[in-house]
C-alpha cells in the first residue's frame, strides 16, 4: 500500500479515519469534510486502494487539531445560521409588538427580513 501526503499529514497510523468516518466523528456533513480538504484546512494522507484508486485518511492527531480549531462554530447542528429566526408575516408583526412593549426597541430595529421586496400572498 502505498501513501501520498496532502497537506502537511503525518502518515496514516492505526487511528485514521476515512472521510465518512471523521464527518460522523466530527458531527459534520463528508461534502464540508471534502471541501476542508481541498482547501487545504485539514491535513489528510492519502492511501492506495488498487492501481488507480485512491482514498483520503484523517489522523486521529490530524483530526482532533481540525476539531480544535473549529470548535467555536456559530453555526447550529442543523446547518442553519444561529441568528436566523423563521417567522410568518402575523408571528413576525406579534415579535415586534412584544418587543416594543418591553421597550427593547433597539432590538426590533435589529430586526430585518431576508426578502425584503416579497409580500405574502393573501
Amino acid at each position: 500500500m502505498t501513501t501520498e501526503s496532502n497537506a502537511s499529514s503525518s502518515t496514516p497510523t492505526k487511528t485514521s479515519y476515512t472521510l465518512r468516518q471523521a464527518a460522523a466523528k466530527l458531527e459534520v456533513s463528508e461534502m464540508y469534510l471534502r471541501k476542508m480538504v481541498k482547501l487545504g484546512k485539514i491535513a489528510t494522507a492519502k492511501v492506495q486502494i488498487t492501481e488507480n484508486v485512491w482514498r483520503h485518511e484523517i489522523s486521529e492527531a490530524d483530526l482532533s487539531a481540525f476539531k480544535a480549531r473549529t470548535s467555536n462554530r456559530s453555526s447550529r447542528n442543523d446547518g442553519r445560521n444561529k441568528f436566523v429566526v423563521y417567522l410568518s408575516h402575523p408571528e413576525e408583526a406579534q415579535l415586534r409588538a412584544q418587543l416594543k412593549a418591553l421597550k427593547m426597541t433597539d432590538v426590533e430595529k435589529l430586526l430585518t427580513r431576508a426578502n425584503p421586496g416579497k409580500t405574502e400572498k393573501a
